[in-house]
């Protein structure tokens, strides 16, 4: 694609070359001139908005993020700090020499800075991939394409207005705490690039139509993606006397966003054929909109109750005192029955 910036009163037209994988999430690898010369590469991490460097006018600077993606720093090849960059709540950079000295505005022109971002000085806004999003406003200036199904009732806020969340295509919202390793970030990150569908078809030209449909059919509930995968293993006591079975219940549950609760603690009771049963199901939180994270691993962790059952495939009702109930369908070795667990 082409872009068209204004530097200094100057027009200048780019030529911007992105990448197409899930793991660079829609990302600018290459920037070049109209007559095709190499103006800056950028590389990037295994996750989205992950910087490694950008070569830039023949020297090459090392991005360092924090655990949004922001760009705190970057340093030349010897190591040392070129420029320091810091940020309101609301993204708004501010940029520092390598002595901490103030500048009105930075001397490199690097574009990633915010969660990792694309900030364009002449517009002062960033790229967000699907929406531009103004740190000055605190708010998108386009309506969210998937509307009231990326879970907020406000179409132009930004992630809630939270400060440890992070919207990397404009859609929806992807929490990355502060203490995450780096192993929890770039999990919740792909995870959130492989199951929010948009980036792969976006790059192919259909921006947003599977994560618009997907989003506009939740009302139908086991007909868009499934909220989480959950397996259960139950291991059984026989009872003669009743001709029920009670033992040991165990569980581990994986959210659409790659979050993880699971389960030691519980008890069931029922009908199975053999003594150790087990089943691998999806589930959708019986609600018409799409939930967001904290939604989901909150009816996960804590106390649920189960019942249901199956002979190869069946169905089962999950309810969170808490959190109201959801909706659970896959493969059953023979059982059926209910059971109890407390996860976290």
């Amino acid at each position: 694609m082409k872009r068209i910036e204004i530097q200094n009163g100057i027009g200048r037209t780019t030529i911007m070359i992105w990448g197409h994988e899930p793991s660079q999430g829609w990302g600018l690898l290459e920037e070049r001139g109209l007559n095709g010369g190499l103006l800056a590469r950028h590389v990037h991490g295994p996750s989205v908005d992950d910087l490694v460097l950008s070569e830039l006018n023949g020297a090459v600077y090392y991005y360092h993020q924090d655990h949004l993606n922001s760009t705190v720093a970057v340093t030349d090849a010897s190591g040392s700090v070129v420029e320091q960059y810091r940020y309101d709540v609301y993204g708004q950079p501010f940029f520092y020499g390598p002595d901490g000295t103030p500048r009105t505005e930075s001397a490199l022109g690097l574009r990633f800075l915010f969660t990792g971002r694309e900030w364009l000085a002449s517009l002062a806004l960033y790229d967000y991939r699907h929406r531009a999003y103004s740190p000055s406003l605190g708010r998108f200036l386009q309506m969210d394409p998937l509307g009231f199904g990326a879970g907020d009732v406000n179409v132009y806020r930004y992630c809630f207005n939270g400060a440890i969340q992070i919207d990397p295509f404009g859609l929806s919202v992807c929490i990355i705490n502060p203490g995450d390793s780096a192993w929890t970030r770039f999990r919740k990150q792909f995870v959130f690039v492989l199951l929010d569908k948009g980036s792969q078809n976006d790059v192919k030209g259909s921006i947003g139509e599977d994560k618009c449909r997907e989003a506009e059919n939740r009302k139908w509930g086991f007909l868009s993606i499934p909220d989480y995968v959950v397996f259960n293993v139950n291991v059984a006591i026989p009872n003669a006397l009743t001709l029920t079975v009670v033992g040991w219940s165990g569980t581990l549950a994986i959210t659409r966003y790659g979050d993880i609760a699971w389960s030691i603690l519980g008890i069931g009771a029922g009908k199975s054929i053999t003594a150790v049963s087990g089943s691998i199901q999806v589930g959708w939180l019986n609600q018409t909109r799409i939930p967001s994270e904290s939604e989901v691993i909150s009816f996960l962790r804590g106390h649920g109750i189960n019942f249901g059952g199956g002979y190869i495939v069946g169905v089962s009702a999950q309810y969170s005192p808490e959190h109201g109930t959801a909706t659970q369908i896959g493969l059953f070795s023979p059982q059926m029955g209910v059971s109890y667990n407390y996860a976290w």
